[in-house]
């Protein structure tokens, strides 16, 4: 069996993890795997994450110069399709029709679609083998607005626990510094506008709350996040911008109280579990994929209420000690979502597929 993952781009996201992670799983098992992206894009840092003996083909050159090494790429593979922004797919798709291929939704794409580009992504469907949806949420994504027959398979996402005898601080109430961490990539649908505002209110409303945070991500939004912090005289943010290695982000979570999203959309979120991963007490925007995820391990807020987050924020600092308790459930939730049962439930669909295809072929 031959496995090709079909990238739009390859950038610092959590769809890209989740290729990376599952290319090194199958590479591990002795499974013949390459990555094709479509476009290189402004940041490529997830590469070096990738085993250095998978292989990792751009489409260069002019349109119909990607035509041409997309064919002679996939020839006699199965390709796992991943584009992940939520626009209609390439045009490249349309030479792909003959291959083998599953698509992988990875979120819900409801603020980037109209109808035409959900009815021409139901025709695409009929060359398709298998969809798979990261989330139940997303799976209602592809019946509810693209209109997919009811043959969808959910495979959550999961992470490698590469971590072992992980350390976090108990937290006392004298505890001075409430630590926050927000892990995303800085678009409009992640909603960090929120987040801002809401540390202005706290700002205002509870000046005897002291917080800093770290923002890690980068993206369009970022010029206008800072500015606006710097109109509220916001002194206690911390910008790391786009950081791709996972031991840096690891620490920073490790030596964080406070995991916050305020993301309006979502698939399956990598950033949550790796903030699981850490004990890292969650609070998040009340939208259906971080409640499928976190269930009762995290506290919530509305996905548009600014001042309800920063009294969230304050009622933790005024009582530190309920994030002992958060931590424990963070760190029980995780142990739900297992990386080995998700590359092999993506092998089995592969297996089927590959099978059924070669089978009939020798018939």
């Amino acid at each position: 069996m031959r496995v090709s993952f079909l990238l739009r781009y390859f950038t610092i996201g959590g769809l890209e993890r989740v290729v990376v992670s599952l290319a090194n799983a199958y590479y591990s098992k002795g499974i013949d795997v390459d990555i094709i992206v479509v476009s290189k894009g402004k940041r490529n840092s997830l590469i070096t994450e990738l085993n250095p003996n998978i292989k990792i083909n751009f489409l260069e050159g002019t349109f119909f110069n990607k035509i041409i090494e997309l064919r002679r790429y996939t020839k006699g593979r199965l390709v796992h399709v991943n584009f992940g922004d939520g626009k209609i797919h390439p045009l490249l798709r349309c030479f792909i029709f003959d291959r083998l291929k599953i698509i992988t939704y990875h979120s819900n794409y409801s603020h980037k679609r109209n109808k035409i580009k959900n009815l021409l992504d139901k025709w695409w469907f009929n060359n398709f083998k298998h969809i798979v949806a990261v989330s139940d949420s997303v799976k209602d994504f592809c019946l509810n607005e693209i209109k997919y027959p009811n043959n969808i398979t959910v495979i959550k996402n999961a992470i490698q626990d590469e971590i072992t005898n992980i350390s976090k601080a108990n937290w006392s109430s004298d505890k001075s510094v409430l630590k926050i961490v927000s892990l995303s990539s800085l678009y409009p649908h992640k909603n960090h506008k929120l987040l801002i505002n809401s540390l202005g209110i706290l700002k205002e409303k509870y000046p005897d709350v002291n917080v800093e945070i770290s923002i890690i991500g980068d993206g369009p939004c970022l010029s206008e996040l800072y500015q606006t912090s710097i109109k509220l005289g916001l002194n206690n943010i911390r910008w790391y911008g786009a950081i791709w290695d996972k031991k840096l982000v690891g620490n920073i979570l490790q030596q964080s109280d406070l995991f916050i999203s305020v993301s309006l959309y979502e698939g399956f979120p990598i950033s949550i579990l790796e903030a699981m991963r850490y004990g890292t007490p969650l609070l998040l925007s009340d939208i259906m994929p971080h409640i499928e995820l976190a269930e009762e391990a995290a506290s919530y807020f509305g996905k548009s209420d600014s001042l309800g987050l920063a009294h969230k924020i304050a009622e933790i600092f005024y009582n530190k000690t309920i994030l002992n308790e958060m931590s424990k459930r963070s760190r029980k939730q995780i142990e739900k979502y297992n990386f080995t049962e998700m590359v092999n439930k993506y092998i089995s669909i592969y297996t089927e597929v590959w099978e059924k295809k070669y089978e009939n072929a020798s018939h």
